[in-house]
């Protein structure tokens, strides 16, 4: 199983850039990212989301 994850968007980008140049077999989004809940979602309407996996 393919190890993915969801960034907050408070988290400056290079964070994202910086895992993805340091290990480029791993999904890396961000919340805002294409595909993604919008910024601003609560962390419990994440749970909530359908779009993401572990539902």
């Amino acid at each position: 199983m393919q190890i993915k994850y969801l960034m907050d968007e408070n988290l400056p980008p290079i964070y994202q850039i910086q895992l993805r140049r340091k290990e480029s077999d791993l999904v890396v989004w961000a919340i805002g990212d294409p595909n993604t809940p919008p910024e601003g979602t609560l962390d419990l309407e994440l749970c909530e989301d359908d779009r993401l996996e572990w539902h």
